[in-house]
């Protein structure tokens, strides 16, 4: 980007910035090294072109440099190429570091100009719909708007300067958040922190079926080293449509060392947890839909349902029990504090407020309920099943079809339901260089995941990704009514 700032502070246009002119020195850095089809630029409309030999090394009119990188005026005007048109080809490299695709697909120079500069009024490309799965999670809404202007087919639709744009991508670097977020991933380090990477990377930047483009707040993707972790979720959470509680043991069990006390330490999964339950009952709060993942003890190896894990009611049922019912007064000071500071606090309600720690957690399974384990074949319609079901807060669930979907009543007006296939993964459907599956070996959670129990869990939420855009889809219609 540097070079690019240079050369317009020199009138020089390199009218071909491309990924084979720039090669990476060093981590995080490129340099342009090829200036062979460099030209020098008038100074103003009545000034001829430099004669410099070193600076032309084109003449007007005549086409240079690789068609699928270059800016439309190229092919249309030679005389009209500008600064502008090598931001475009630098938006153009961009776009194609980011997704492995060019945003105007082209196989011959005849091609590139039709797809290019053939209709000037065609919108650009967006980058998260041309990026693979693995590579579209990462990419930020500023940096998708950032190459969709610098893309833009007329040149006063672009940034006008080279400071411009290296402002605005600057800004995608040391911002990593949103204004709004879709979705809001809440879960315990210790135990669910690869579940919630791998769901982020399965659900952000996809587009549900109405056309929503989501957005998933994860703390570790989204906070700034040095920012306050606290205040950063819960303002993460304040602007968010729907909650994604990612409930398991690990989730759930630290819970049971509070005792109801003021000396209680502050617990930052109960601090959302009770944001969240707050939220929700705030009218005039963005967060409308609770959508928990209630998520099972991994099955070891020679378990018959091995690599996917057990299930959480048969294993855990009685956790709830374990856990007070009183009130936690540090964990629930710190949200009432929170949203005072917001001007929130006449907008909830004190019972809101006054949930016991028992009651915050057991809620979260009122909601809309996605499992990421086996049904439990006694858990049917009779009565002592319903009420060993309903001690966690959840009415019974019926077994729709062995051990591969499940069907539920509905709960509170609300639908649950559990929608993912229990095959093994085949070798090979899954990238066995995948950064996130060594780390999870390297430094795993409590309990811990082999490798194939880590791309079972990858394949089981990759296939939840429908369900919550169901979800998504009817929370953006109710919020869109509360607005009118």
């Amino acid at each position: 980007m540097s070079t690019s700032v240079v050369g317009s502070s020199r009138s020089l246009v390199e009218k071909r910035p491309e990924p084979r002119t720039e090669i990476p020195v060093e981590r995080g850095i490129c340099k342009l090294v090829d200036f062979g089809s460099a030209v020098a630029l008038r100074e103003s409309a009545n000034e001829s072109f430099a004669t410099d030999e070193h600076m032309m090394t084109m003449n007007l009119g005549e086409f240079r440099g690789t068609p699928a990188y270059s800016a439309p005026e190229a092919f249309l005007q030679t005389d009209s190429v500008s600064h502008s048109s090598d931001l475009w080809s630098l938006a153009a490299t961009l776009f194609h570091l980011a997704s492995g695709q060019l945003p105007f697909p082209c196989n011959t120079p005849m091609e590139a100009s039709m797809a290019i500069a053939g209709d000037l009024d065609q919108p650009p490309p967006d980058v998260r719909d041309a990026a693979p799965d693995e590579l579209r999670a990462s990419i930020s809404s500023a940096f998708a708007e950032l190459l969709k202007r610098g893309l833009q087919k007329r040149q006063q639709h672009r940034y006008r300067t080279a400071d411009e744009f290296a402002s605005a991508l600057h800004a995608c670097l040391v911002d990593l958040g949103e204004g709004e977020y879709t979705v809001f991933i809440s879960y315990r380090s210790s135990s669910e922190k690869y579940h919630a990477e791998l769901l982020f990377q399965a659900l952000n930047n996809t587009s549900t079926p109405a056309g929503h483009r989501i957005t998933v707040f994860l703390d570790t993707k989204r906070l700034v080293k040095g920012e306050n972790w606290q205040e950063g979720f819960m303002g993460g959470l304040m602007r968010t449509l729907v909650a994604v509680p990612l409930v398991s043991s690990g989730f759930l069990q630290p819970l049971r060392r509070l005792q109801g006390k003021p000396d209680d330490p502050v617990d930052n999964v109960l601090v959302e947890l009770s944001l969240i339950h707050a939220l929700h009952a705030c009218k005039s709060s963005a967060l409308v839909s609770v959508y928990p993942i209630v998520v099972g003890q991994p099955r070891p190896p020679g378990d018959p349902l091995y690599p996917f894990s057990g299930n959480f009611f048969q294993d855990h049922g009685s956790i709830l029990n374990e856990i007070t019912d009183a009130v936690s007064p540090p964990s629930t000071e710190t949200v009432r504090s929170y949203l005072s500071r917001q001007g929130l606090s006449n907008d909830v309600s004190e019972s809101a407020l006054a949930k016991g720690v028992r009651a915050t957690a057991g809620s979260l399974l009122h909601r809309q309920v996605l499992f990421l384990h086996p049904p439990d074949p006694a858990l049917s319609a009779r009565p002592n099943d319903a009420d060993r079901a309903s001690n966690f807060g959840v009415a019974f669930f019926g077994v729709a079809s062995s051990a591969v979907s499940i069907g539920a009543r509905s709960v509170d007006g609300a639908q649950a339901a559990l929608l993912w296939d229990h095959t093994p993964p085949l070798d090979g459907d899954d990238d066995p260089e995948d950064e996130l599956a060594f780390r999870a070996l390297a430094d795993p959670p409590d309990p811990p995941l082999d490798e194939w129990q880590f791309r079972a869990l990858r394949k089981q939420l990759r296939a939840l990704v429908p369900a919550i855009h169901e979800v998504i889809d009817r929370a953006s219609a109710t919020a869109a009514r509360r607005e009118r």
